[in-house]
């Protein structure tokens, strides 16, 4: 009887101490986990405008993170704007989120740290989201107007519903970079540049800006010459060339390069510089002019000046020799 009162004490001391451990083990996890209550505050400028285009679908993806700990993870969808996770307490809690539209694009992010987690308690964390979306890039670039003080361009406007405005960007022949040259944002979908003069070539392209300065990308580039017309050279009569007197005498150039280009003016000229002829204003699409009257035997220099609209000329000149003494006629008897 003794041994089996003792094998039934042995028996109920067993069991009361298995059910102290695993009191033991609940009450000890119930003092690790704490309950976190995350409340999305959307950019205030934008509001669910986030997501542009009204019937998507933004996925807010959330997470709590520390060096002690693994990630704990869970996802919201709009309108939904609260999500709970249990997380390990602790003093040094990081607490992240960033809001994806159906496209996966992130179009918001925001992060709280130093976040203190309770046991048995629910930690209250407002987290504000961030706008991180650029606007679309401006289309339909194209200058509309310039003259030689001033360009004017213009594009299509943008309906980003928090777009702020437009940043103008040049480029001048010989600088390396664009610069911005709007003092402050631009506000309509023109712009023009007054601080044009002759000379450079103008390269131009625009980006959008939203109310948080998030910028778009570039748009492609513009442009306009006003520089002079290209280098260019005369074909006949080439240099130091040598004519008979009492024959034709035609002018022939190769064209100069240039979109603005206007007009050609041929010169013919003696040593002293004096004007012996001229051609009339040759168009755009002339490459060569018949020297009318015949020319006296002596040394001259053409010259062929090409000019642009805007007044810049680009020269080419050559010095050509017509014999002042043909040969004898020879008698036959």
């Amino acid at each position: 009887m003794k041994r089996i009162f003792f094998a039934l004490l042995l028996l109920a001391l067993i069991l009361l101490l298995g059910c102290g451990q695993s009191d033991l083990a609940v009450l000890e996890n119930d003092l690790n986990i704490g309950t976190v209550r995350i409340t999305i505050d959307w950019p205030s400028h934008k509001g669910m405008q986030v997501m542009r285009i009204p019937e998507s679908t933004v996925t807010i993806s959330i997470s709590v993170t520390a060096d002690d700990m693994d990630p704990e993870t869970m996802e919201i969808i709009y309108p939904q704007t609260v999500g709970t996770l249990e997380v390990k307490v602790g003093l040094h809690r990081v607490i992240s989120a960033v809001a994806k539209n159906t496209s996966g694009q992130i179009v918001a992010s925001g992060e709280v740290s130093g976040v203190q987690v309770v046991a048995g308690t629910n930690t209250n964390v407002s987290l504000v989201l961030e706008d991180i979306e650029a606007p679309e890039t401006p289309a339909g670039l194209v200058v509309s107007s310039f003259t030689s003080s001033e360009i004017a361009l213009t594009w299509t406007a943008n309906t980003d519903p928090d777009l702020a405005g437009y940043n103008i960007y040049l480029l001048k022949t010989f600088e390396s970079s664009f610069s911005k040259i709007n003092s402050s944002l631009v506000t309509s979908n023109m712009y023009t540049d007054t601080a044009v003069y002759l000379g450079p070539t103008y390269y131009y392209k625009i980006t959008a800006v939203d109310a948080v300065g998030n910028e778009s990308a570039y748009t492609g580039e513009v442009f306009v010459d006003l520089s002079p017309p290209s280098p260019f050279s005369i074909l006949s009569p080439t240099d130091e060339a040598f004519f008979l007197s009492g024959h034709d005498l035609i002018i022939e150039w190769e064209e100069a390069e240039d979109i603005s280009l206007s007009s050609y003016n041929v010169y013919i000229r003696d040593l002293s510089n004096n004007i012996i002829t001229q051609s009339p204003t040759l168009s755009a699409d002339t490459t060569s002019w018949e020297v009318s009257p015949v020319l006296p035997g002596d040394y001259y220099i053409v010259w062929v000046v090409a000019t642009d609209q805007f007044g810049n000329h680009k020269n080419s000149n050559a010095t050509f020799i017509i014999d002042p003494f043909p040969p004898a006629v020879r008698s036959i008897w």
